[in-house]
């Protein structure tokens, strides 16, 4: 199989997210504060709307995990329904509705405790886009992994672009250079292809890269790995490999 490595800007292309699962060292359990945590990238809005989040997660300053996320266009909210699939734990968010959220910001939500290796995560955004006052309601789906020997982390997402075209969306934890990918699934013949990059440009939490478009086909179930190396911060930073696991939702 036979893949492309692109360097894509979603300021270039318009991206669709189809669902996402990243690689964070994260998985609430409880809530150090008692309201909800955001995550994952995905899903399609209602109606015309075509909303997705983005999430990073970081340390929280009660010793738990802390969610970020970033919506791909101006919009309130006014719930967030959170499901996690393994242990069955649920929170509601509750919010004004009059909270403008801007298109490719970060905003802290909240800090969960029990965040572990392997949580699975669904996230049901609910609220309005300020463009159009078009309502939507998006359910976003992240799995937890763990990061070792410092590595950066990566957030993946199946996303497609205006011609209906699906690529993979990598976005890092820490501003990064990709030298090579190498993807690997069995379910859809693809062993260890290697996609190039150009080692020179700087991807980060706010400028993903991706690869594709992908010509196999895709089901749900299918297991991908992809391994990434790169330096970090710049060319001239430290070498790093980071393993990143996706199962196709």
């Amino acid at each position: 199989m036979k893949i492309k490595f692109a360097f894509l800007l979603a300021a270039v292309f318009f991206f669709v997210a189809i669902s996402g699962c990243s690689k964070k060292n994260s998985n609430p359990v409880s809530n150090n504060n008692g309201g909800g945590a955001i995550g994952g990238i995905g899903g399609t809005g209602g109606g015309s709307s075509n909303v997705t989040f983005q999430i990073r997660s970081e340390a929280g300053q009660n010793g738990g995990t802390e969610f970020d996320f970033s919506p791909s266009e101006n919009l309130t909210l006014s719930e967030i329904f959170v499901n996690e699939t393994t242990i069955g734990f649920k929170d509601t968010v509750q919010i004004t509705g009059t909270t403008a959220y801007q298109k490719g910001t970060f905003y802290p939500i909240n800090e969960y405790t029990g965040v572990q290796n392997g949580m699975h995560f669904k996230f049901e955004f609910i609220g309005k886009t300020s463009a159009d006052n078009k309502s939507f309601d998006v359910t976003a789906e992240y799995t937890v992994q763990s990061s070792t020997n410092n590595n950066p982390t990566f957030q993946v997402q199946l996303v497609q672009d205006q011609q209906q075209q699906p690529y993979f969306e990598f976005t890092p934890d820490t501003s990064v250079t990709v030298n090579l990918i190498t993807a690997d699934c069995a379910d859809a013949n693809v062993n260890n292809q290697q996609i190039q990059g150009d080692g020179t440009t700087v991807f980060s939490a706010t400028v993903p890269f991706y690869i594709g478009p992908v010509t196999v086909a895709l089901q749900s179930g299918q297991q991908w790995t992809f391994t990434i190396t790169g330096k970090i911060g710049s060319t001239t930073g430290q070498d790093y490999t980071s393993t990143v696991n996706f199962t196709i939702p």
